[in-house]
């Protein structure tokens, strides 16, 4: 009996606020992926003393989606609860994994225009 190799999973590409594009794993949370690589998710002070460290609880980590958010999952009930009057394409990066090539603009505590 011989064991077929596993496909390698492509890393997924994540653009944050226009700069350079960052390889992570497929399957990782967003948030996890841009504060993993040094870039800013929380933008203010408030959005920084909000944070609830990824639970799904403050809402200080909005991002709005430019491109590819069929590559993110399916938003959870923690995030429909705190979406009120956002645009479907702005997501909690805290409650959203990758699958594919994204790119986002942070937000943190903005409202939409």
């Amino acid at each position: 009996m011989t064991r077929k190799k596993r496909a390698a999973v492509p890393p997924s590409l994540l653009t944050v606020d226009g700069q350079q594009p960052i390889e992570v794993k497929q399957g990782m949370v967003m948030r996890t992926a841009i504060q993993e690589n040094g870039l800013e998710i929380h933008k203010g002070m408030k959005a920084k003393m909000s944070s609830c460290g990824g639970a799904g609880q403050c809402a200080s980590c909005w991002v709005e989606v430019l491109e590819g958010i069929e590559n993110l999952s399916e938003p959870t009930a923690a995030e429909e609860r705190m979406r009120k009057a956002r645009p479907e394409s702005w997501r909690m990066a805290c409650q959203s994994t990758l699958k594919g090539p994204v790119s986002v603009e942070v937000k943190s505590l903005e409202k939409p225009a």
